[in-house]
C-alpha cells in the first residue's frame, strides 16, 4: 500500500463549511492529544470547526471527493492546522496539487498485520433492545470492569453470578467472523462507556455498555 506525507499549511478549492454552532469550551492542555472523526452529519462538522490545533495529523483510508459533503469534510480537517499539517492517504486524491506547497513522501512497505487489535463497540455493534430490561443490572457496573466473553455475548459477574450485560449485533458479528478468519481471536473486554439511550418509541431511558473487546492474532 502507498501512503503519501503532505506537509505544511495546505490550501486548496474546497467549499467552506458552515460557521461553528457548537463551541468548545474547555482548554486544550499543550500535550493533550485529541481524535477526530468526521462524518455526514453536519453538526460534527460544525463543532469541530471551532478546534484549532497547533499540529494535524490526517488519516485518510480510501476517501473520495465525489461531493460537496465529502469535501466538507476534509476541509474541515485540514484548515484544523495552526502551524503542521501532515496527511497520510492510500490513494491519489490530493495528487493534482503538486505546486511545491507540500513535501510529498511515498512508502511503499508492506506492513505485517497488528498482534493486537483493540475495537471499541458503538451503537451498532450492540443489540440496543436487549438492555431494556436491564437497567437495574447495568447500573451496578462501571467503567473499566473487566467482562467475561462468549460467543455472543459480552458478560459480568454480578454477586456471585455470570450475567449477560452485552449482546453482539448481526453486523458486528459478521465483523467478527471476518477478523477470526484472518487468524484473529478475543481475548478480553472491559467497559468502556455506560450511557443513556431510548428508542424512538420509548418513554424511558435505557442504560447501555459500549465495551472495548481486543482480539490477538494466533501465531
Amino acid at each position: 500500500m502507498i501512503s503519501f506525507l503532505y506537509y505544511l499549511h495546505f490550501i486548496t478549492h474546497i467549499p467552506r463549511a458552515q460557521s461553528p454552532i457548537f463551541p468548545v469550551h474547555r482548554p486544550l492542555h499543550p500535550k493533550q492529544i485529541i481524535v477526530l472523526t468526521f462524518h455526514l452529519h453536519r453538526c460534527y462538522n460544525k463543532r469541530a470547526t471551532n478546534l484549532n490545533i497547533s499540529i494535524v495529523y490526517m488519516l485518510l483510508n480510501n476517501v473520495s471527493c465525489v461531493n460537496d459533503e465529502e469535501k466538507r469534510k476534509i476541509y474541515v480537517g485540514l484548515t484544523r492546522a495552526k502551524e503542521e499539517l501532515y496527511i497520510h492517504c492510500n490513494n491519489g486524491i490530493f495528487d493534482r496539487i503538486n505546486d511545491g506547497i507540500a513535501d510529498v513522501v511515498s512508502d511503499e512497505t508492506i506492513y505485517e498485520e497488528p498482534f493486537a487489535i483493540m475495537l471499541q463497540l458503538s451503537y451498532k455493534d450492540v443489540v440496543l433492545d436487549f438492555f431494556k430490561d436491564k437497567k437495574n443490572t447495568i447500573m451496578k457496573l462501571r467503567s473499566g470492569d473487566t467482562l467475561q466473553l462468549e460467543e455472543e455475548h459480552l458478560c459480568a459477574v454480578i454477586n456471585g453470578k455470570l450475567v449477560k450485560v452485552v449482546k453482539y449485533s448481526k453486523a458486528f458479528k459478521e465483523k467478527l467472523d471476518f477478523l477470526k478468519e484472518k487468524g484473529y481471536e478475543p481475548s478480553t473486554a472491559t467497559i468502556r462507556f455506560i450511557l443513556a439511550w431510548k428508542g424512538k418509541d420509548d418513554d424511558n431511558e435505557t442504560a447501555i455498555v459500549l465495551p472495548d473487546l481486543c482480539l490477538n492474532k494466533n501465531n
